[in-house]
């Protein structure tokens, strides 16, 4: 029975919580927010309003001031396994608004379109090679400039919870901008919202960060050894997250529901 109301909530809260949000921010982006000084608050409450609705019930982060403390321009990248993924990078980044490479496609929604467009993000069209390249380069010099992008170098969320083989993509921006990589894992929202349209229940999430990753030394001819070393601190990441969240998740088992709280974010 849970998993329907969690299910109910999740996509009531996406469609009307969503048109509002974006709606907001649209406003004070046009009305000269480019920093996300209003902006990002608006989508951090959003987040956290997406994330309580579906059923996160608390999570356990490390690492987190090695992009919390760090005010450079870079690129963020995790695993994907969860629409729930975006929304929770979007709440912990709090001081730092995040911008993300998005499908071309999602320009064409009503309102949360337009929203995306206002605030910064950048679409990718990767039907078009000459349009993703030149949505790369546009990204890259937004980079160079202080931004900080959050890109999936697996490119969609992993079915199985395997962490997929790294698009280049992500790896060009960085390289080209001479920015960090700040490499993350999560664990447990494949759990909750799986892909498909189903929640599958309530739990705790884990989020952990690595060091930043300096892409100096790197070029597009030695790309793919920057891909293996990030790849390489992801998949460590994900199975410490892993691990970290089972105990968690039989901890919460041993303790009454009355006497439960989550209010650690």
């Amino acid at each position: 029975m849970r998993w329907i109301i969690t299910t109910i909530l999740t996509y009531l809260y996406g469609i009307v919580g969503t048109t509002i949000a974006a709606a907001t921010a649209m406003i004070v982006a046009f009305l000269g927010d480019s920093t996300g000084r209003f902006w990002w608050p608006i989508s951090r409450y959003w987040s956290y309003g997406l994330m309580k609705a579906a059923g996160i019930t608390k999570i356990h982060t490390e690492g987190i001031e090695n992009i919390t403390e760090n005010t450079s321009g870079g690129v963020l990248m995790s695993n994907h396994e969860s629409h729930l993924d975006p929304p929770t990078f979007i709440y912990l980044s709090k001081n730092y608004p995040l911008h993300f490479l998005v499908k071309h496609t999602l320009f064409y929604f009503p309102i949360f379109g337009q929203s995306l467009w206002a605030m910064g993000h950048i679409y990718i069209n990767r039907s078009n090679r000459a349009n993703a390249f030149q949505s790369l380069e546009k990204a890259a010099q937004s980079i160079a400039d202080g931004k900080r992008i959050y890109v999936f170098p697996e490119g969609t969320r992993s079915r199985d919870g395997k962490l997929q083989k790294f698009k280049k993509g992500g790896f060009h921006l960085a390289i080209k901008a001479k920015v960090p990589i700040f490499p993350a894992a999560i664990a447990g929202t494949n759990e909750i919202l799986p892909p498909g349209w189903i929640n599958h229940g309530a739990g705790p999430i884990v989020v952990l960060f690595g060091k930043p990753i300096p892409t100096e030394q790197y070029t597009l001819d030695n790309r793919n050894e920057l891909i293996q070393k990030v790849y390489n601190e992801i998949r460590q990441l994900k199975m410490r997250a892993n691990t970290i969240r089972k105990k968690l998740v039989s901890e919460e088992k041993f303790i009454p529901k009355n006497q439960r709280t989550y209010d650690q974010y």
